[in-house]
């Protein structure tokens, strides 16, 4: 029996006006069974082919790609997949997976939207999944960025799944969308129990494929924490020493790091800054976000994509 069975009896259990006592609690019956069954089933043959690539999945762009897939299935505009605390968890190269736009994502970035971001901020909070519409609306700073991203055409409904794993690890996954929050509800209803399966799936995989190689204030300057995360992530850190920082040069950076935490070696750095979780404050970087296709830029890119895909077929 499928999800979107599983959707139509639940509802249909809840409902006052059943005929008979006993037609509800037969279904109640029938809900519960599937809720311990261990068989994961979909309503569509699309979801389940997501699932199944889901679970084999190697590459951050092929991930975002099937995230993207599933957007576009339950008929939303974009996504985005977030990390929201590190836990204990190897340190992840990457800590943002997204379909919107090169423009917005500046943009986010320039303004710091990330401390604002009110989907962003219940989820940091909130271990479940919700609306939209159950973030903050009100107040100046959530206002303001909503009134923001509909200038960028940024959906402004939706909703976010938040998946917290046995590491401790945080990680959010919202789908946006410029319909009316009456639909957005809708398709809440109708999609949740299959996104709660793909959303598993799509977090297991991304702790997979972008790992790397709360304690003291962190003294580092982003510059500087930006550095330490790039000597932990990258494959040859010995080449990563010589990146250069936007001000100053390389050594001095390095000997503000060392002075600052009284070490000897940036490694050793590297391996406090980990182990007091400061990775965890990373500012976002646009630069760093993983998109399906990079190469779009504005919000024709459904249309150009929908059309190379019906091309395609």
């Amino acid at each position: 029996m499928s999800q979107w069975d599983r959707a139509l009896l639940g509802d249909a259990a809840k409902k006052k006006d059943a005929n008979q006592e006993h037609v509800r609690s037969g279904l109640k019956r029938i809900v519960d069974i599937i809720e311990k069954s261990e068989l994961l089933q979909f309503r569509s043959t699309e979801m389940e082919e997501i699932a199944n690539e889901l679970s084999c999945c190697t590459d951050m762009l092929e991930l975002s790609r099937l995230i993207w897939r599933t957007t576009m299935d339950i008929g939303f505009q974009d996504f985005s997949l977030f990390v929201l605390r590190q836990g204990q968890e190897p340190i992840f190269r990457s800590r943002w997976c997204s379909s919107y736009g090169a423009v917005w994502l500046e943009r986010y970035q320039t303004k710091s939207y990330q401390f604002v971001d009110p989907v962003y901020v219940f989820a940091s909070v909130h271990d479940c999944s919700f609306l939209f519409s159950e973030a903050d609306k009100n107040s100046p700073s959530a206002k303001g960025f909503w009134s923001d991203a509909k200038r960028y055409g940024v959906g402004v409904n939706g909703f976010c799944f938040v998946e917290t794993r046995p590491s401790g690890a945080r990680l959010g996954i919202s789908f946006s969308t410029n319909r009316s929050t009456d639909v957005v509800e809708e398709l809440y209803q109708l999609n949740k129990f299959d996104l709660q399966a793909i959303v598993k799936l799509a977090v297991e995989c991304f702790c997979y494929v972008s790992r790397g190689g709360a304690g003291l204030d962190n003294p580092l300057s982003a510059e500087e924490l930006r550095f330490l995360h790039i000597l932990a992530t990258n494959p040859k850190p010995e080449k990563a020493q010589l990146v250069e920082p936007k001000y100053g040069g390389n050594k001095a950076l390095q000997a503000s790091i060392r002075s600052k935490l009284k070490v000897e070696t940036v490694f050793q750095a590297v391996a406090m800054a980990s182990k007091l979780q400061w990775f965890d404050a990373l500012p976002f970087n646009c630069d760093e976000v993983i998109r399906p296709y990079p190469e779009l830029n504005g919000w024709d890119a459904v249309d150009k994509i929908n059309k190379r895909f019906a091309t395609s077929s």
